[in-house]
């Protein structure tokens, strides 16, 4: 699996059957103005097979960029979300699969197994997730801290 930085905390990892967004933000500010990749057939390949929210503060829970990723998708995508982003992807997201991961969760989905530790951040609710492949193991911890406990 390859892993991509998109800018801010956001990742991606692709490996040749799965792209899987980790806290995605396209959004920038330009010229006092914020801009997000457009929904047009140029960016078709930003397709999600799965998308992780670490936690629900604005740069790790970017809806204008969700709303283009989940936009371009043919079906339901799973988003692996912590507590408390959960909620606001249930809602604006009713057609997608959101799945609570907390701590100690485990999810398989593609060939890949999510597991979901303890983070440390304001948002007490804070997740990082290790990506297993098979081949390869990425700890993505979002703009969390490192905790001893992973």
């Amino acid at each position: 699996m390859k892993a991509a930085w998109l800018g801010g905390s956001g990742l991606l990892f692709e490996n040749g059957r799965v792209k899987i967004f980790a806290d995605p933000s396209f959004s920038e500010c330009v010229g006092g103005k914020k801009r997000i990749i457009p929904k047009d057939e140029k960016y078709k390949e930003y397709v999600p097979s799965l998308i992780i929210i670490t936690h629900a503060h604005p740069e790790s829970l970017d809806t204008d960029t969700l709303d283009v990723l989940l936009g371009n998708a043919e079906g339901a995508v799973t988003i692996l979300a912590s507590e408390s982003a959960y909620s606001v992807l249930r809602e604006r997201y009713p057609m997608h699969n959101a799945v609570l991961l907390s701590p100690h969760s485990v999810w398989n989905e593609n060939g890949v197994t999510f597991y979901s530790v303890k983070a440390e951040h304001s948002d007490r609710s804070a997740i990082g997730v290790i990506l297993d492949d098979g081949e390869k193991t990425y700890y993505v911890t979002g703009d969390t801290l490192y905790n001893f406990d992973v």
